[in-house]
Order: structure tokens, then C-alpha cells, then sequence
């Protein structure tokens, strides 16, 4: 995925100036301020980290206010300290996700969610770099999305689709540790729809992906 550079910048700036008398009389002489300046130049990749809290969290690494700004958590340190693990989730239906290493979670995670009613969820996941041709989905946590009686169909399902058509299939039941691939098209503004469908309100779901 495409990273990006971080430049830290710390300036110590001295500024020497001098007073003296003269006799009986005081006599204050001004000089122009002398301004040293001190650059310590950090530059730090944003690579995938590990988060404090969890060996199996992952985040990347920014600088805590690119991190706030991208309305992430920082979970530990990186980059010799000059920046932070952020670690990046949502579980907000028609979220837009356009950072790397993003989870995808049920409402209340890390408990079980039952939904009210019926319907669909879906999450559009934009490229990082223009180079980006393919999508990998990890699922940590995905159980509970209901199997149909009809042997080979789903009443809860999740589908990924991009811009070739060439698309993984729908799936539901249990697929925690799994994997998938998701192609993007060839264009830089093409994107993949991640579809969560609901169809039954009795079954707990709980994903994390």
C-alpha cells in the first residue's frame, strides 16, 4: 500500500540580548538579537505496526496529530517514539475508508451485535495510491452471519465487488482466520463496495475485519 513521509521539525531558538549602566546615568544600549537555530530532523515511513494493547492489533504509523485527524486511537509507540500506532476503525454504515490497516467492525465490538430489523450495510473502501490493483481482507472475527436450510445459500451474507467483475463469492457462517482478495479496477478513483446483508434480526453476529 502507498506510504507517505513524516517530517517532525523541533526548533530551540536563543535569543541573547544585553543591558548595561553607565555611571550615575543608565544607559540601555539595544542590540539586535542574535537567533540560533536548532533543526532535528525525524523522518519516519507509515509503515503497519503492532498495537500495545494486542499482539493481533494492528495499526500505522503517524504522527499523534495525523492520527487524530484521521480520527484513530493512538495504541503504543513507533518510529523510536516520534510517532504512534493508530489504530483506525468503523463500524458506521456508507463509511468511506481510504487508510490502510482500517477494521471493519460490528456495532459494540468486541461483543455480538443482533440487528433490529433487516437490511443492508455497506462500506466503500477507496485506493491509498494510485499502484493499489488489489484489496486483502482479513477476517479476525466473523461468526454469526446466519446459514439459510437451503443447503448453499445465506440469509446473512457478505459480498466484496470492484470495478472488474471478477469478485470473490458471497459468503456467510463462520470464516474467522480467513482471507480474500478483492480486485480494484485499473482507474485511480475506482473503489470496492463491502456489503453486509441482514436477514435475520435472531442471530448474534460479530465481525472484525
Amino acid at each position: 500500500m502507498g506510504r507517505s513521509m513524516q517530517v517532525l521539525g523541533v526548533v530551540l531558538v536563543l535569543v541573547l540580548s544585553e543591558t548595561w549602566g553607565l555611571g550615575n546615568k543608565t544607559q540601555h544600549l539595544s542590540r539586535d538579537g542574535k537567533m540560533f537555530s536548532l533543526f532535528s530532523i525525524v523522518q519516519f515511513p507509515n509503515q503497519v505496526c503492532t498495537s500495545a494493547s494486542s499482539s493481533t492489533t494492528y495499526g500505522t504509523c503517524y504522527t499523534s496529530s495525523e492520527c487524530t485527524t484521521k480520527s484513530g486511537t493512538a495504541d503504543g509507540n513507533c518510529a523510536a517514539g516520534f510517532g504512534v500506532c493508530c489504530v483506525i476503525s468503523t463500524s458506521t454504515c456508507a463509511s468511506t475508508i481510504s487508510t490502510n490497516t482500517t477494521y471493519i467492525q460490528n456495532p459494540g465490538y468486541p461483543s455480538s451485535y443482533t440487528p433490529t430489523a433487516t437490511g443492508s450495510c455497506v462500506f466503500t473502501v477507496s485506493k491509498v495510491s494510485d499502484d493499489i490493483c488489489q484489496l486483502r481482507l482479513d477476517f479476525q472475527t466473523m461468526s454469526g452471519l446466519a446459514t439459510s436450510t437451503t443447503v448453499g445459500m445465506c440469509t446473512d451474507s457478505f459480498a466484496a465487488a470492484g470495478q472488474t467483475g471478477k469478485n470473490p463469492p458471497t459468503i456467510c457462517g463462520t470464516n474467522t482466520g480467513y482471507h480474500m482478495y478483492t480486485e480494484f479496477g485499473a482507474t485511480s478513483t475506482d473503489t470496492i463496495k463491502l456489503t453486509l446483508t441482514y436477514g435475520s434480526t435472531t442471530t448474534a453476529k460479530t465481525f472484525n475485519y
